[in-house]
């Protein structure tokens, strides 16, 4: 099972880190939409991310405080991509719509910032659609500096040295 990682006083949630692949099957029935965007976690996604649960990986489920209802999910794996090595991967950010507007985001990606960084990691790295521009503002705001990946032309990437 998961453990609780830390109190978050306003607005009141807990973060838990997963520890277990079927600890994400809460995930399973979450959708939010931005626009043109739509997001969902379709089975064969889902079991992708549940591959990245791991020693290296770093998964972490917020929840509200007071009736511990799902709040957001941030999943991130020390799979370093050639262009930026010695980095976490931040492979998946998503906010319960409800909850949106609250730092929840912010505070799920400076959890794993947190947490790469006890790992010894150097940088953290996130791929964001072109069209996620709520996303690239999240990150820009948060230190993230947009870089080239030869890796990578779909989108946006962003990386954060520390």
């Amino acid at each position: 099972m998961s453990h609780e990682l830390k109190f978050d006083t306003e607005p009141h949630f807990v973060f838990d880190r997963i520890i277990s692949p079927e600890e994400l099957d809460i995930l399973a029935d979450k959708s939010a939409s931005h626009g043109k965007l739509k997001f969902y976690f379709p089975e064969n996604y889902l079991a992708k991310l549940k591959t990245l649960v791991n020693e290296k990986g770093i998964h972490i489920i917020a929840k509200n405080f007071g009736d511990k209802s799902f709040a957001g999910y941030v999943g991130a794996t020390e799979k370093s991509l050639v262009s930026f090595p010695s980095t976490v991967l931040i492979v998946e950010l998503f906010v319960d719509p409800k909850e949106q507007g609250k730092g929840l985001g912010r505070k799920l990606v400076q959890s794993v910032i947190d947490v790469a960084k006890s790992y010894s990691l150097r940088g953290a790295v996130v791929q964001t659609e072109n069209e996620n521009l709520p996303a690239q503002a999240l990150y820009e705001k948060l230190g993230f500096k947009k870089v080239l990946n030869p890796d990578w032309n779909d989108g946006m990437t962003y990386l954060m040295e520390f």
